[in-house]
């Protein structure tokens, strides 16, 4: 009975472009069978399935972030904080789908899960703000994540050292063939608006510290390089989910996302759109 009550949707298709009264109808009536006060959900992986199927429905209305994050909300409530296992399933579904489908959603509902149940579910807790860091890294608007790299002299360098100004967060190698390429151009840039409030952080992925320097002197790079020199493994690559190189993340004077792995001329005027106007 309970699967069947998670499965049972309203009697009409789901498409985009349904009237506003039909899409209130579905959030309203969608879970209108389920007893959400059973025991017997707190062990029912289709809670889990079902909530996923839920934010794929939501996903395809034309309707705003909030207003969909409205629905979420108002569908949790209706799960009584004593079935406290049953909540962390309907989490889990949501976030999972949310994650596909709008990461900055996925963000306010995942962020909010931690500050809810970091107590109650530690474990659970501490996975989804891993996955949190990892997203973050790649959605406009949000904080990037911090972190602390050593440079050419071996002495740490923090991300939050460079707030107050606009920071290009470049990923490249001496051995990568597209990123020594594009280095001209990169210099080029760095010149037309380094006193215009911008900089460059370059973070290398070599594992040879020869190489490392010999491609900065040669290439003219003047602004500031960090590395681990553990190649792909280098972990600031790693927490930014990147995957290939170049790589580039804009941040704002607050230390947020601008754009992510914008370039060339592309990165041109988006500079000039945001320095030449300040200056």
């Amino acid at each position: 009975g309970d699967v069947v009550a998670l499965n049972k949707h309203p009697n009409y298709p789901l498409s985009a472009n349904k009237t506003q009264h039909e899409i209130d109808y579905f959030v309203q009536h969608r879970f209108d069978a389920v007893d959400w006060s059973s025991a017997r959900l707190a062990y029912n992986s289709w809670v889990f399935e079902s909530m996923r199927g839920f934010v794929q429905n939501i996903a395809i209305f034309p309707t705003s972030r909030k207003v969909k994050k409205a629905y979420i909300l108002e569908l949790l409530k209706e799960i009584p904080e004593e079935n406290f296992r049953t909540k962390k399933l309907a989490y889990s579904g949501l976030l999972s789908e949310l994650e596909r489908k709008d990461p900055q959603l996925f963000l306010e509902m995942a962020n909010q899960f931690v500050s809810t149940y970091a107590k109650s579910f530690p474990t659970e807790a501490s996975l989804v703000e891993a996955r949190v860091k990892k997203i973050q890294s790649k959605v406009k608007g949000f904080e990037a994540p911090n972190f602390t790299q050593n440079n050419l002299e071996n002495q740490p360098v923090e991300l939050k050292d460079f707030r107050g100004q606009y920071l290009l967060l470049d990923f490249w190698a001496s051995w990568c063939g597209p990123c020594r390429r594009a280095n001209p151009a990169m210099v080029a840039l760095y010149d037309k608006y380094k006193d215009k409030g911008f900089q460059i952080l370059g973070i290398s992925l070599d594992k040879t510290k020869d190489r490392w320097v010999k491609a900065i002197e040669t290439d003219g790079l003047e602004w500031p390089q960090v590395s681990d020199l553990k190649g792909w493994n280098n972990a600031v690559a790693t927490q930014y989910g990147v995957r290939s190189i170049p790589y580039t993340v804009l941040l704002d004077p607050e230390g947020k996302i601008v754009e992510v792995n914008v370039k060339g001329e592309a990165l041109d005027q988006l500079l000039s759109s945001l320095l030449d106007k300040e200056n």
